[in-house]
């Protein structure tokens, strides 16, 4: 049984480590330009929602894509071991300005009209 548990920590250990490497070689941005292409052309067959959440909310709220596109250039690094904690996190604060939103246009009814 240790040895199963000790095989998957050092083979994800190992994969991780391959895979920083990797992703910076020609042959990895090439992999990784062909993997996002063929996951496009199944989101389009299917109609899969799953990998059409980032481009909704990019075009939902562009401000906070061009601030994200800054900070992330600045960074050069973006850190996707904790992009779940992230998502999560930007689905609350999306569902708190919805929630103010909606509030402010109880108490202004003006300010929405014509908006939608």
């Amino acid at each position: 049984m240790y040895y199963f548990i000790l095989k998957s920590i050092l083979g994800s250990i190992v994969g991780s480590s391959f895979y920083n490497w990797f992703q910076d070689t020609k042959v990895g941005i090439w992999f990784q330009k062909t993997l996002d292409n063929a996951l496009e052309k199944v989101q389009q067959r299917y109609d899969l929602q799953i990998f059409e959440k980032e481009s909704k909310w990019k075009e939902r709220y562009p401000n906070l894509e061009i601030r994200f596109k800054e900070i992330e250039n600045r960074l050069g690094v973006i850190d996707y071991e904790n992009e779940y904690m992230i998502l999560t996190t930007l689905d609350r604060l999306e569902r708190r300005v919805e929630t103010l939103e909606a509030a402010l246009d109880n108490i202004i009814p003006e300010r929405r009209q014509g908006a939608d």
